[in-house]
């Protein structure tokens, strides 16, 4: 008696684990997508539409949707014979009466026999096509949507769910760059920081916001070989916004030269980062958003040997200061790190005589 009871009781708790295993595994992944990409404003680009699935997929609908400024090119699409051969699959893209839609895209297995319908493998491309970009393109949305697979492995064949999906398709006008990754500057001392722009179409703006860390101020503007007198590289401090163009739209040359520069002071000690950002760039036509490869510069403001009194020079003062240093004051705002003037090892009187020999020329 007792035996039946635990029997019973194992027999409901399988039932139970079964009725939980049984959706889990009713609800497969099974994804179409398009794989990320950028295009050139002018140009065509290839897109591949990719699959993920768990279930077998023997048949497929996808309606494409693209963002205005980009066209679909016709006989363009092309099976990734990996997984639809010619044999095994047809791949049609036609026109659909809903305008919003650009092309509908179908697959259809052409396998006699169940087991040879589905579309081999469970991940990768399965077709691409191309499109091209208007020169006025500056991003957009692609859609995949009303995404439709069936299962034709099983008699009667069965539909799978498969989940719309949208990505945005970037405009590459180009990258722009910050050289070099470091700077050393001491105080009331300037060095410089050049930006470069490797664009892919032919640009007459740039614009971004220039981020500084502590200590430096931009003391100027340099312009680049690559800008003509037409064209002005202007800094407003206030936004800290960089504008780089021309009323008459004249084009930056090619070159691999810094399109203009921006020359530091150091204005007080410390160390942090230089950074653009919110960069900008225009073809006359309309405004591109870019990224950069190496956008960030460390720069360190360092105080003058011997500037124990941090006023950006070494003057008299500083001696007086270290002189008072030695017979034990504490005077304000004195600055041990530059103080060892003869390097030395020790903060003497000997170091204030080398200021005042520096001082006097000597």
């Amino acid at each position: 008696m007792k035996m039946n009871t635990t029997n019973n009781i194992l027999k409901s708790v399988l039932l139970c684990l079964v009725s939980l295993v049984a959706p889990v595994a009713a609800m497969a992944e099974n994804n179409v997508y398009v794989e990320d990409f950028s295009i050139i404003p002018g140009q065509e680009a290839t897109v591949n539409v990719m699959m993920d699935n768990e279930d077998n997929i023997s048949s497929l609908q996808v309606d494409l949707v693209l963002p205005a400024g980009l066209e679909y090119v016709e006989k363009t699409a092309e099976r990734n014979t990996e997984r639809l051969t010619r044999n095994s699959h047809s791949l049609n893209a036609t026109d659909f009466p809903d305008p919003t839609v650009t092309k509908r895209f179908t697959i259809f297995a052409k396998g006699t026999t169940p087991s040879s319908t589905a579309i081999k493998g469970n991940s990768g491309m399965i077709f691409s096509f191309n499109v091209k970009a208007a020169k006025t393109f500056n991003g957009g949305k692609l859609v995949l949507r009303n995404v439709i697979g069936s299962d034709a492995t099983v008699v009667p064949a069965e539909e799978k769910p498969m989940n719309d999906s949208e990505m945005s398709v970037k405009a590459n006008a180009g990258t722009f760059s910050l050289s070099p990754e470091a700077v050393s500057i001491t105080l009331n001392d300037k060095d410089t920081v050049d930006v470069y722009m490797a664009n892919t179409i032919a640009l007459s703006a740039f614009e971004a916001k220039l981020n500084l860390p502590e200590g430096v101020e931009v003391e100027e503007m340099l312009m680049g070989d690559r800008l003509s007198d037409n064209v002005s590289v202007n800094y407003i401090a206030e936004s800290g916004k960089i504008l780089v163009e021309s009323l008459t739209n004249d084009e930056f040359a090619e070159s691999d030269a810094p399109l203009f520069s921006i020359v530091l002071k150091g204005v007080a000690k410390g160390t942090g980062t230089l950074s653009l950002s919110n960069v900008f760039v225009s073809n006359g036509f309309a405004a591109f958003d870019t990224e950069g490869t190496a956008n960030e510069v460390a720069v360190t403001v360092s105080a003058l040997l011997g500037d124990v009194n941090s006023d950006g020079e070494v003057t008299p003062a500083d001696a007086s200061m270290i002189v008072s240093y030695f017979l034990g004051q504490e005077p304000e705002g004195f600055d041990a790190s530059v103080a060892d003037v003869n390097e030395d090892g020790d903060i003497t009187p000997a170091d204030a005589s080398m200021i005042l020999s520096m001082f006097l020329g000597n």
